[in-house]
């Protein structure tokens, strides 16, 4: 479901759209799946030092936490122990708006 969440709007003054199901083209899903499978090589591997929102070319990695104090257990390149920032799964906003696009031609 679309929101619109401006944050130069009151919430009162956000809109929601109509909701709707997506399913990704055969092309966009092996763009997902090449993102999905370089960031999650980066992730196995402990390369956390790589690992920006500049990556991927629909998907991106991006922090998680409110602050960087907020961590967890990981481990890093070598295998041993460590703690690192939680990390989320993101389409990124020009991919999100073609989708919101694609929909709005489909119903206009």
């Amino acid at each position: 479901m679309p929101v619109d969440a401006s944050h130069e709007k009151t919430l009162p003054e956000r809109r929601l759209g109509c909701a709707f199901l997506w399913s990704p083209s055969l092309e966009d899903e092996a763009i997902l799946r090449t993102d999905w499978e370089e960031l999650m090589e980066l992730i196995t591997f402990g390369q956390f030092e790589r690992i920006s929102a500049r990556l991927g070319r629909h998907l991106q990695i991006r922090p998680k936490a409110a602050n960087g104090r907020s961590l967890v257990a990981s481990h890093n390149a070598d295998g041993a122990p460590t703690e690192a920032l939680p990390l989320g799964f993101y389409l990124r906003q020009s991919f999100t708006a073609r989708i919101l696009r694609q929909q709005e031609f489909v119903d206009g």
